[in-house]
């Protein structure tokens, strides 16, 4: 069967609206678990899809470290704004801070 958008309706929003209530309990709960669940993976995930960014900073900074070595015209300001960014990454990462912002609840019958 394939979706088709079209072939569902919107719910009257008093009718969603008892629904919801009336699922109130297991949908506290399952947001609940998303949120532990966020909080013990969120880690890991930011830190394996972040890696990427954190070693083209490091490598701007050796590259500019080593060029600045054979090259009085690199200037330390620019080792020093990578060098603020990548520090400025590190913070956010180990500081940052899981939240839910939005939910889609789907009813089916």
């Amino acid at each position: 069967m394939q979706f088709n958008a079209h072939q569902f309706k919107n719910v009257a929003k008093p009718i969603a609206k008892q629904i919801v209530q009336l699922k109130e309990n297991v949908i506290k709960k399952t947001l609940t678990n998303i949120s532990k669940d966020i909080t013990l993976h969120a880690p890991e995930y930011l830190q394996t899809h972040y890696a990427t960014n954190l070693l083209i900073l490091e490598n701007e900074i050796d590259r500019l470290s080593a060029l600045k070595a054979v090259n009085p015209q690199v200037r330390d300001e620019e080792i020093e704004f990578f060098q603020s960014q990548l520090n400025s990454f590190k913070l956010a990462l180990n500081h940052s801070i899981n939240r839910i912002d939005a939910i889609r609840l789907i009813i089916t019958t």
